[in-house]
């Protein structure tokens, strides 16, 4: 139990220093490294391992979304109509010739 509350010390500690680094604070940088050393070593000696899993989405789940919502994944015709609208008196005058302003 002992090991648990110090793992979480470390972790609070931690994540106060990022908070730092984050707001653009200095930080000290040893204590953190040390912190972060000393936090894996006691997850290790509880047993608590990194695992690596893939969490991109595969080619297929991409596809298969692209199909199920083909409006999102290619925009709307609404968006479109809405741009060329909001766009048509700048490329109005960048036709006009000049000296017309």
């Amino acid at each position: 139990m002992s090991l648990c509350r110090r793992a979480a010390t470390l972790e609070v500690e931690l994540e106060r220093i990022e908070g730092q680094l984050s707001l653009g604070n200095d930080a000290d940088l040893d204590a953190y490294s040390r912190h972060a050393g000393g936090l894996r070593r006691i997850l290790e000696t509880l047993g608590i391992e990194r695992r690596k899993r893939d969490v991109s989405p595969s080619l297929a789940d991409i596809a298969r979304r692209c199909a199920e919502a083909p409006e999102e994944a290619h925009g709307d015709d609404d968006d479109v109509d809405a741009a060329e609208t909001a766009l048509a008196p700048v490329k109005a005058a960048s036709n006009a010739p000049e000296g017309s302003e």
